[in-house]
Order: structure tokens, then C-alpha cells, then sequence
């Protein structure tokens, strides 16, 4: 549909739709990691969760420099993990975000392995984006369950009530 210099059957050239859809896109993402930001940051242990998910957003909103930017993010990383607010996360998504971590961290070097081609484009090259991609989803679904409240975080088996006790009786 997006292809060359070819006019799409309305008369719209490929060139016209990349703006539009780029900027819905960063708008999108924007305001999903400010709503997400403002429910991690409801309590003091969760505050470098939300400034996390603001980084990650900020970055995938504006691709520019993933490769230098992303060590910004190490330090409420680091805090998340300090904190052990990690072990709220059901295990999905704690190696959801254990595969995204793995990805930014792949070397310079090796992200134009097996080049030129369509499938080392979609992974190998696009490892940033795609780690970048997964913690944002993590954050943003663990801000999507902590808003849900105690009513969806009973319904998960495997994860530690957010205020870390278990509940008594039935």
C-alpha cells in the first residue's frame, strides 16, 4: 500500500501517508505512557516504573539515537529491580521483559548481520526497537492491571498483591 513513488487509487502519493501516520502513531504512544505513568506512580515503590515507561515511550515516540539514549534508562531500571517492585509481575511478563532488556543490549556490530536482507531487517537489525517495544508493553500491561485494582490481581495466580502480603481467610 506504502510503496514507492506509485499514487494509491485515491490519488494520495505513498510519500503524503508516512507524516500522517508517524505522528498518529507518536501521538498514540505518547499519551498511552503518560496514562501508564500516571498509574505506576500512585505509590512510592513504583514511581521509577513510571518514569521507566515514560523513557521507553519517549523513545519509541521519536526514534532518534535508540542506541544512545537507551543506557538513560538503566538507572530506574536498576531501581525497579532494587526495589523488587518486579515481583509483582506475573511471569509473562517478567520474561517478556527479560527477552526486551536482552535486546537492547545487543552490540552496534552485530545488528547488520546478514545484510541485505527483509528478514535480518525485521529482527537482528530492529533488535532496539523491538526490545525498546517489549518493556514499554510490560510496563504499560502492569499499569493496566494495577489500575484494575485488587479485583484483576486476585484473578492471577503467580502474582504478589501490590501491597505484598498475602491475604488471610477465603
Amino acid at each position: 500500500l506504502l510503496r514507492g513513488a506509485g499514487a494509491i487509487a485515491g490519488g494520495f502519493a505513498a510519500e503524503d501517508l508516512a507524516r500522517p501516520i508517524s505522528v498518529a502513531g507518536a501521538a498514540l504512544i505518547s499519551a498511552v505512557s503518560l496514562w501508564a505513568a500516571s498509574r505506576l506512580s500512585r505509590t512510592s515503590d513504583s514511581t521509577d516504573a513510571g518514569i521507566l515507561v515514560l523513557l521507553c515511550g519517549s523513545l519509541l515516540a521519536s526514534p532518534l539515537g535508540w542506541v544512545y539514549y537507551v543506557p538513560l534508562a538503566l538507572g530506574p531500571l536498576v531501581a525497579v529491580l532494587w526495589t523488587r517492585w518486579w515481583q509483582r509481575v506475573d511471569r509473562f511478563w517478567l520474561g517478556t521483559a527479560a527477552i526486551a532488556i536482552v535486546g537492547l543490549y545487543v552490540p552496534l556490530e552485530n545488528v547488520r548481520v546478514g545484510q541485505p536482507s527483509a528478514w535480518a531487517s525485521i529482527t537482528v537489525t530492529s533488535s532496539y526497537f523491538w526490545g525498546l517495544f517489549l518493556l514499554w508493553l510490560t510496563l504499560v500491561n502492569v499499569a493496566r492491571i494495577e489500575s484494575a485494582g485488587p479485583a484483576l490481581a486476585d484473578r492471577r495466580p503467580d502474582a504478589v498483591p501490590v501491597c505484598g502480603c498475602r491475604q488471610q481467610g477465603g
